[in-house]
C-alpha cells in the first residue's frame, strides 16, 4: 500500500489542530500480515508536511501502537511547532492502574506537557525505515511556543519547556538519528527481554535536517525562513523563472536550499518587462487587450530542475547588492516572490496542478481571450504534475523525450480535450468554454497548436519545446485555478514580441466569471 498527500510543492497536509495528539499521516497496527515480507509494508512517500499548530500535540508523522512494517521515503516535515498536550491529573506512583503500566511514565508529567516530533509513536512495535527524509527537527530545538491552549505566564512555559529539554529532548536529540522520538513513553522491555520500539532503521546520510525557525541549532536563522515565504518540493520538479516587475536595473534570481544552504541561480541578470505589459496579477483584468506587442520581463531560457527540499527564493540587485525576500504568493500553479524594492520573480511549473492543493471543483470551464494573429488551437493532456511524463501506447514519455509533443496531441484526441480554432474566439475578444471533459483532480499540460498545425506545438512544459523555450507562462489567477499566457512565436527564433497574451487560457470553476 502507497501513501501520499502532497508529491509536490504543497500546504495540502497539515497535521492536528490545538491539543489533539494525532498527525498529519497517522498509522496504528501490523501494516503486514507476513513477517517474512521485511518492510515490504505501507510506504509513506513523497509528502509535504507543514504548518501544524503550534498548540497541537502528537508528531506529524505518527507510527503510533503496535505500528511495524513500514517505510517512510522522501517525506518533508517543516514548521510544525511542538505542541501541548493535557494528560489529566497526575497519578500517584504507586496508583494501582499505573502498577506494572508500560505508561508509567505519563503520571510522572504536569497537567500539560510540551509533546511532538517529527516522527515517532506510542507503542510503536518498530521494524521501519526511514530514508530520504527531511525534518525540520524543531522537536529538537528550545523554542517557546506561546499558546492559549497553556495556561500560565511566558516566563513558567519557557521555564517548562527548558525542563523538558534539559530532561529528555537533549538527550533524544544527542542521539539523532538513533534514537529519533522526541518524547516516546512507549519504549518498553517485554517478558522476553525484548526492548520497543525495535528495528528503526536510518541509513547513514539518508536522512537530513532542514532548520530555519526559530531552531536553537541554527539561531543566526530565526525568522528566516518559514512556511510562508518558502517552497517545498517532495520530487525534482523543473521550474521556469520570469522577472515579473517594471523596474530597472539587473536582478539574478536564485532558490537557497535549507537543507545544505547552497543556493541553485535559476536567472541571470534579468531586465524587467516594459511598462504596459501584462503584470503577473493583470491577466484576469482589462488590461490585457494594451498589452500587444509588450515584452515581459526576462525569463529562463530554460526550466531548472529543482531537487526535492525546501527552498528560500533570493535576489541579487545587478549580481551584487543582495535584496530580501517580502513576501512569496503562491497562486495556482505559480509563485511570485517580491523582495526589497519591489524587485519580482515569478515562478512558473507546468502542470494545472504542479501546485498540490485541496479545492477541486465540480463543474470546470476553460475561458480563453485572443491576441493573436495565428488562427491558432489548444489541447490539454493529462500529465504527471512535477515532471510532466506521460504515457502513450504502454510507452512513458518525460518532456523532451522524442514524441513527448505528438504523443501529448494524440493522448487529449483521445480524451476530447482537442479544440480547434473554430471553437476560440476572435481577435480581442474572449470566450467560454464549459463542455470540456476535464477533471480537477487530475493534472492537465497545455498545448498551442501554431496555426493549428500538428506539428508545430508548444507545452506549458516547457523542456519539451525546441531547446526548452519557454512558450507559456503562468500568471495570477486570484487563488481561483489556474491561468496560461501564450506565445505563439518561438522565442528563440529572433521573431517574437515576447508579450505572452496571444492566448491567455484560463481553468476554473464553472461559476466565476472575469
Amino acid at each position: 500500500m502507497r501513501v501520499s498527500c502532497d508529491p509536490r510543492l504543497g500546504r495540502v497536509c497539515r497535521p492536528c489542530a490545538w491539543t489533539d495528539t494525532g498527525g498529519a499521516i497517522y498509522t496504528t497496527g501490523f501494516q503486514d500480515g507476513n513477517p517474512n515480507d521485511g518492510l515490504n509494508g505501507t510506504l509513506i512517500a513523497r509528502n509535504v508536511a507543514r504548518d501544524k499548530h503550534p498548540g497541537a500535540a502528537g508528531n506529524v508523522f505518527y507510527t503510533d501502537g503496535g505500528s511495524r512494517f513500514l517505510e517512510l521515503d522522501g517525506n518533508i516535515s517543516f514548521g510544525n511547532d511542538q505542541g501541548y498536550v493535557n494528560f489529566g491529573p497526575k497519578f500517584l506512583a504507586n496508583d494501582t492502574l499505573n502498577a506494572g503500566s508500560p505508561f508509567k511514565a505519563y503520571p510522572l508529567l504536569n497537567e500539560w506537557a510540551a509533546f511532538g516530533s517529527d516522527i515517532g509513536g506510542v507503542i510503536t512495535y518498530g521494524d521501519i525505515l526511514y530514508v530520504n527524509n527531511l525534518w525540520q527537527n524543531l522537536w529538537g530545538s528550545l523554542q517557546p511556543v506561546w499558546d492559549s491552549t497553556k495556561p500560565g505566564s511566558e516566563i513558567v512555559q519557557l521555564f517548562d519547556e527548558l525542563i523538558s529539554y534539559l530532561g529528555t529532548v537533549h538527550d533524544n536529540y544527542g542521539a539523532w538519528p538513533r534514537v529519533p522520538l522526541f518524547f516516546d513513553p512507549s519504549q518498553y522491555t517485554d517478558t522476553n527481554g525484548v526492548v520497543y520500539p525495535t528495528g528503526l532503521v536510518f541509513p547513514l546520510l539518508s536522512n537530513t535536517t532542514i532548520d530555519g525557525l526559530s531552531s536553537i541549532n541554527t539561531t543566526l536563522l530565526q525568522g528566516f525562513a518559514t512556511t510562508a515565504n518558502t517552497l517545498a518540493f517532495a520530487q525534482s520538479t523543473p521550474l521556469v523563472a520570469a522577472r515579473a516587475d517594471d523596474l530597472g536595473g539587473l536582478v539574478t534570481f536564485g532558490l537557497l536550499s535549507l537543507a545544505n544552504g547552497q543556493t541553485t541561480t535559476v536567472l541571470s541578470l534579468a531586465a524587467g518587462r516594459s511598462d504596459h505589459a501584462l503584470a503577473y496579477d493583470g491577466a484576469l483584468g482589462s488590461d490585457w487587450l494594451a498589452s500587444e506587442g509588450q515584452a515581459l520581463g526576462s525569463i529562463a531560457g530554460a526550466p531548472t530542475s529543482l531537487g526535492r527540499g525546501v527552498w528560500l527564493p533570493t535576489a541579487a540587485l545587478d549580481g551584487v547588492l543582495p535584496l530580501t525576500l517580502s513576501s512569496l504568493e503562491v497562486d495556482g500553479n505559480s509563485a511570485l516572490a517580491t523582495f526589497q524594492g519591489g524587485y519580482q520573480a515569478a515562478f512558473t511549473l507546468g502542470g494545472s496542478r504542479a501546485i498540490a492543493n485541496a479545492s477541486i471543483a465540480e463543474d470546470v470551464v476553460v475561458t480563453v481571450r485572443r491576441l493573436a494573429a495565428y488562427d491558432n488551437g489548444l489541447a490539454f493532456y493529462e500529465a504527471d504534475a512535477a515532471t510532466g511524463k506521460i504515457t502513450v501506447g504502454g510507452q512513458t514519455l518525460l518532456p523532451g523525450d522524442a514524441g513527448y509533443l505528438a504523443g501529448a496531441l494524440a493522448n487529449a484526441k483521445a480524451a476530447g480535450l482537442a479544440l480547434g480554432p473554430d471553437r476560440l474566439p476572435g481577435y480581442g475578444q474572449q470566450a467560454t468554454l464549459g463542455t470540456l471533459p476535464l477533471d480537477d483532480a487530475k493534472n492537465y499540460g497545455l498545448l498551442v497548436l501554431v496555426q493549428n498545425d500538428p506539428a508545430q506545438l508548444y507545452s506549458s512544459y516547457a523542456a519539451a519545446n525546441p531547446g526548452g523555450a519557454t512558450q507559456i507562462v503562468a500568471y495570477g489567477n486570484g487563488g481561483q485555478g489556474v491561468t496560461y499566457g501564450v506565445e505563439d512565436v518561438l522565442v528563440t527564433g529572433g521573431f517574437s514580441d515576447r508579450d505572452y497574451n496571444d492566448l491567455i487560457v484560463r481553468i476554473h470553476a464553472g461559476g466565476l466569471l472575469l
